[in-house]
């Protein structure tokens, strides 16, 4: 297997858990609703507190990355962002407050798209031509299988979480 297969292999598991968090709350939505006792309207803001950052912040995000951080140290920044976001939002949903879960979902936006702009810079670096459109391609293609994970076992996930914290 050539570096640069493996390398791909790696750009594509950089952005892994985050596209698997991204999509938690769909996989989730019933047991969210009746869990936190909330409307369609108030679990529809999960996904705007996501977005709401990143509506400028994928900019800020490029120039962070190119002029203050550099790739590595803000691919760790943005991966930590994502990571503390989804902690908090799980945090809420184990403690059955959704304005920690609300919180949550706003710091995991911080880093999540960000995170996909490091991925191409990456990406970028990497490959070049033609085969950087298959990379993209391939990339684009991961994250759909992510998010085919998610929804298939989320539920399992927490029927088995669910049952080992009861006992």
């Amino acid at each position: 297997m050539s570096i640069a297969i493996l390398f791909w292999v790696l750009i594509c598991f950089l952005s892994f858990g985050s596209y698997y968090c991204y999509d938690n709350p769909a996989a989730l939505e019933k047991n969210i609703e009746l869990d936190m006792k909330v409307s369609t309207r108030q679990y529809v803001l999960l996904y705007s507190l996501y977005s709401y950052p990143n509506v400028v912040l994928c900019f800020f995000g490029g120039f962070l990355l190119d002029r203050v951080f550099g790739v590595r140290l803000g691919t760790i920044i943005f991966s930590l962002f994502v990571l503390v976001g989804q902690l908090i939002f799980a945090l809420g949903g184990y403690i059955h407050s959704y304005t920690v879960m609300e919180i949550g979902r706003f710091v995991f936006g911080l880093g999540g798209e960000n995170l996909a702009v490091a991925q191409n810079t990456y990406s970028v670096s990497w490959f070049k031509g033609t085969e950087l459109n298959m990379v993209f391609g391939l990339q684009l293609s991961f994250s759909r299988v992510v998010c085919f994970i998610n929804h298939t076992y989320s539920i399992w996930i927490l029927v088995q979480l669910c049952y080992s914290i009861d006992q």
